[in-house]
């Protein structure tokens, strides 16, 4: 069986170390586990157990810790997926907007919600690069190595890199309340002066998270 859960869903990133941070998937936490299998009108049922060595030297305070981390940082890059998803998708509509409206003002504001949607966009995730020498680093690859270093020891994480791990999260709080802002202001306003079908639209975060694509890469 299987022991631990699916990867978090990951914005994009031309980042190969923050790629590879984001493509571990948490372990399940230790303890019993009840397991169905249905085959035509059979049902099969078992359970199995995930124990911890009783000779590590990681006690289960420290496992504990380490597991609260690692699961506030796969919420956390699963938010800022939705988030840069968001910001993506207003960019393009909007983009299209501009190209087709005859109305003046609602090209312009469609060209100024396409910019400033793309420069947000920028500035959480770094695209552009070659995957050799031009690697930057922005909010999600900073999350992407932070989550593959605490997912990688069983210990309790450090102080600086709890430190971290906050520091990132109120980075990301504040990017999720710049969104709402942008999309219940700007793009609210432009969408009054749209047609029903030309309306900007984005999908609800459970949405995002349901579709089985992976958009943790080019």
């Amino acid at each position: 069986m299987p022991t631990t859960l699916e990867r978090p869903k990951a914005a994009p990133s031309d980042n190969r170390s923050a790629l590879i941070g984001g493509s571990q998937p948490p372990q399940l936490a230790p303890g019993t586990y009840q397991v169905k299998l249905i085959k035509g009108k059979n049902t099969y049922e078992t359970e199995f157990t995930i124990t911890t060595d009783p000779e590590s030297p990681y006690n289960t305070a420290d496992r504990a810790a380490q597991r609260k981390a690692v699961m506030k940082l796969f919420n956390d890059t699963e938010e800022l997926a939705y988030v840069y998803e968001v910001l993506d998708q207003v960019q393009q509509q909007a983009s299209s907007v501009q190209q087709r409206s005859t109305k003046k003002r609602a090209s312009e504001m469609a060209s100024s919600i396409k910019d400033m949607a793309g420069k947000e966009k920028s500035r959480l995730a770094f695209r552009g690069g070659d995957f050799y020498v031009n690697e930057g680093s922005m909010l999600r690859e900073e999350m992407g190595n932070l989550y593959f270093s605490i997912s990688s020891f069983p210990g309790r994480p450090s102080d600086s890199q709890m430190q971290e791990a906050e520091r990132i999260h109120r980075e990301l709080v504040a990017a999720r309340g710049k969104l709402d802002f942008f999309l219940t202001n700007d793009v609210a306003k432009l969408n009054k002066k749209l047609g029903e079908d030309e309306q900007i639209t984005w999908p609800t975060k459970e949405a995002f998270l349901a579709t089985k694509e992976d958009v943790s890469g080019m």
